[in-house]
């Protein structure tokens, strides 16, 4: 069942992502955040999961690869589609934000459920909503650096 939920995650998110980009169309600041989300993924889960010995994808001698597979196809298209729709307006912004984070707890929990992470000494709460508070935080204020500086840079 790991496996399957594993891999099942990619293909939803890359056909999700599919989706979106008929809707709107991604430019350079989406890629820098695509990037900058995997290298961060990277960072995070192998210093946690992989020398902190906090949590593992699957099983711990086939963690480090689903640690990579994840954080190049499951993360980065997650924060495409996040900053895809974000809105403009800061209210607006933080209900959306809320929702994103809400959906990447459930989608924790799933991958729990099904084995795909299994916690050895990561306390879910408080530490996976803080998590992705600050990673959206993040997201959000590098996408509109991006937006802004871009946009200041045709003018």
């Amino acid at each position: 069942m790991a496996y399957l939920f594993f891999y099942a995650s990619i293909l939803i998110m890359w056909i999700l992502l599919l989706i979106c980009v008929r809707f709107r169309t991604p430019g350079t600041a989406h890629t820098v955040i695509a990037i900058v989300t995997a290298a961060m993924s990277i960072v995070y889960d192998t210093t946690l999961g992989e020398y902190m010995g906090l949590y593992y994808y699957i099983h711990p001698q086939v963690s480090v690869i689903h640690t990579l597979i994840a954080a190049l196809l499951i993360y980065p298209p997650a924060n495409v589609i996040y900053t895809l729709f974000l809105p403009r307006d800061a209210r607006s912004a933080v209900v959306y934000t809320i929702l994103w984070i809400g959906v990447m707890l459930v989608f924790e929990y799933a991958s729990v459920l099904a084995g795909t992470v299994v916690f050895t000494g990561w306390d879910p709460f408080p530490w996976s909503p803080l998590t992705y508070v600050v990673t959206y935080l993040w997201v959000y204020f590098l996408f509109n650096y991006l937006k802004n500086r871009h946009y200041k840079l045709q003018t």
